[in-house]
């Protein structure tokens, strides 16, 4: 069976066990005449030879005080050509060039070293070009020694050579040999040389003979986008798995392997077209309530493999997996270290392990379909997974949950859920240390009460998530004459009477608060004075709070009820989310009220009582 991850010292072997060339019985890798010549540049540190020295050596120095040594380059894809013995590059030449050139000047300079790359490369274009300047050390010494310039390129014993890709040849190999120069490096060159040999590792994606070259290379080429780690090991998984056997099975026909991998890719398409679903993605992938980019991906698998405290297992490892599917870009070889490939390239000694991955990842996609599609499950888990304190980790939490019974999940969810909801809702302050608490009882409020509905009301959590930050909306407003839609708001003589009867007579201070009040207009330092008398009344109790998505709860604000509720409406009409219970309490659906204009102590009285109602029944009647 062939491997398909190789370290540098395998890439270029032809022994049948190990190498890459020997496991397809080939001789050489050959660059075919329709790809353009060499063209890694190294003058300036972001060129490309000089971003691979640099990544490498640091790569050499990290590994040593480290377990985790592999240092992975980009794919290379190739195709055996029978008739010539050789593996036809189709994308990954400018990594096979480079290395060849790099093992060639390590091998002059240590001397002693047999340079492993020696006729392993020929271009159809520069018919022995590597053979004549590269390979053997006096030439390549000769190579070096040249200087090109600009008008006639290099002269070589004679022979004048000015082509492009000569010079991007010359440059590569003239940067190497200097930067290996340094006494520092010299000492550990040996090691170094090492290290690139065993621990440098190249996936190779092998096309089937029957594919059309020009094509693949033009697909590939088009865009310049790579393999995600999820492609590669797309295939890997179908290409093992493929060719599963047991004893009963003889080795299956090239035709039917074909078959199988075509059936076993629609599979696959399908759980990544779910998974990519924007609604599916953000519930199940997405990272502190954001979409997964590129850092957040590379993070999210580095941090899960290096969690000793729940380290990875096989379904953990899969699920990680359908993540890697919902992310797209071409990834930074520097950023990612292709952790998750490793695992399952470990994973997979046999065909057979192949084969029964494929078969659990189609199993915990089914899972979390169905979950995904029961409303009861997928309100509770969505309520752990966007609720305000939420520092959940998916993946592990998904992992935990995922071969419970039916009743046993739903079990558990609900008792993760009320460890969320305080008993004592009395506590509940706004400005105390319960802020976060308040947040989790109103939200709780809109997912989970439908006591008029005869079945469950499914919550939009892609839409109270998608680009929101929530804060708590006083019902009634801490600070009545501040602004609403850039105007101070002027207090009415009714107004002012409820302000009183809200304070009450027993306030220290109720005399100076009425001379306020009583005032025409008020500075900001007397409106302080009956702001601060309204924070020892109910204005800060859980009865007085609703919740609202933080720009929506600025275009409230410090206006009187009805001004609120009016404008609370208006956003629902020009498409702003707001939460079923924000929606229900302006518009006094759940409070039996004398006026639907104003918002009383008697209104925010029985606000909490509904709130305490409906919190205890899911406390104790689930």
């Amino acid at each position: 069976m062939k491997e398909l991850v190789f370290s540098i010292k395998n890439i270029f072997s032809t022994d049948p066990s190990e190498g890459c060339l020997g496991q397809y019985d080939a001789g050489k890798y050959h660059i075919p005449a329709y790809q353009r010549g060499y063209k890694w540049a190294s003058k300036k540190p972001t060129d490309a030879i000089q971003i691979l020295m640099t990544d490498l050596w640091e790569a050499f120095v990290s590994a040593k005080n480290s377990s985790r040594k592999e240092y992975y380059m980009q794919y290379i894809t190739v195709k055996k050509i029978n008739k010539e013995k050789h593996l036809e590059v189709i994308d990954g030449q400018q990594r096979l060039t480079s290395f060849s050139i790099l093992l060639s000047v390590i091998a002059l300079i240590l001397k002693s070293q047999k340079n492993i790359a020696k006729g392993k490369l020929d271009y159809a274009i520069r018919e022995d070009f590597f053979k004549n300047y590269i390979y053997d050390n006096g030439k390549l010494e000769i190579f070096l020694a040249a200087n090109w310039h600009n008008e006639t390129g290099i002269s070589i014993n004679g022979n004048n050579i000015n082509k492009q890709d000569i010079f991007y040849l010359h440059s590569a190999a003239q940067y190497i040999h200097t930067f290996l120069e340094p006494e520092q490096i010299q000492t550990e060159l040996d090691e170094f040389n090492k290290f690139i040999l065993n621990y440098v590792k190249i996936i190779v994606n092998e096309i089937e003979p029957h594919i059309d070259s020009e094509r693949v290379f033009r697909n590939l080429n088009s865009n310049k986008v790579g393999l995600t780690e999820a492609e590669l090991i797309k295939g890997l998984l179908l290409t093992k798995a493929a060719r599963t056997t047991s004893e009963q099975v003889k080795q299956k026909h090239y035709r039917e392997i074909l078959e199988i991998r075509t059936a076993l890719g629609r599979q696959w398409d399908e759980i990544t077209t779910w998974v990519n679903d924007k609604k599916v993605k953000h519930f199940f992938f997405s990272n502190d309530n954001k979409s997964i980019d590129e850092k957040s991906f590379n993070k999210t698998i580095s941090k899960e493999f290096q969690n000793t405290k729940d380290p990875i297992t096989h379904q953990k490892a899969l699920l990680l997996l359908l993540l890697s599917m919902t992310f797209h870009k071409d990834t930074d070889i520097k950023d990612n270290q292709y952790l998750l490939f490793n695992y399952f390239h470990k994973e997979t000694k046999n065909n057979d392990a192949s084969f029964q991955l494929l078969l659990k990842l189609k199993e915990i996609y089914s899972i979390l379909k169905d979950w995904y599609q029961k409303d009861s499950v997928f309100n509770l888990m969505g309520y752990l997974f966007f609720e305000e304190g939420s520092r959940l980790n998916k993946i592990s939490f998904v992992s935990k949950n995922l071969y419970l019974s039916k009743e046993e999940l739903l079990a558990n969810l609900i008792n993760e859920r009320n460890k969320l909801l305080l008993s004592d809702l009395n506590l509940l302050k706004y400005g105390s240390e319960y802020n976060i608490d308040i947040h989790r009882v109103l939200l709780a409020l809109s997912v989970f009460e439908t006591v008029k509905e005869k079945t469950e009301i499914r919550f939009d959590y892609y839409n109270f998530r998608k680009n929101n930050k929530w804060s708590l909306e006083h019902i009634f407003p801490q600070s009545p004459e501040g602004m609403w839609r850039g105007k101070v708001q002027i207090l009415s003589e009714e107004e002012k009477s409820d302000i009183l009867k809200m304070i009450g007579e027993d306030y220290e201070n109720i005399e100076e608060v009425k001379r306020v009040l009583l005032l025409p207009e008020r500075t900001d330092d007397e409106k302080e004075v009956y702001y601060k008398a309204l924070q020892k009344t109910w204005v800060n109790n859980l009865g007085n709070m609703s919740l609202l998505a933080l720009p929506d709860n600025s275009s409230n604000g410090c206006a009187m009820f009805k001004l609120k509720r009016d404008n609370v409406n208006e956003m629902i009409q020009s498409g702003s989310f707001v939460p079923k219970h924000t929606f229900e309490i302006f518009n006094k659906i759940n409070v039996n009220s004398d006026s639907i204009i104003k918002w009383t102590n008697d209104d925010a009285i029985k606000h909490f009582k509904y709130i305490e109602n409906v919190i205890t029944k899911l406390r104790t009647n689930n």
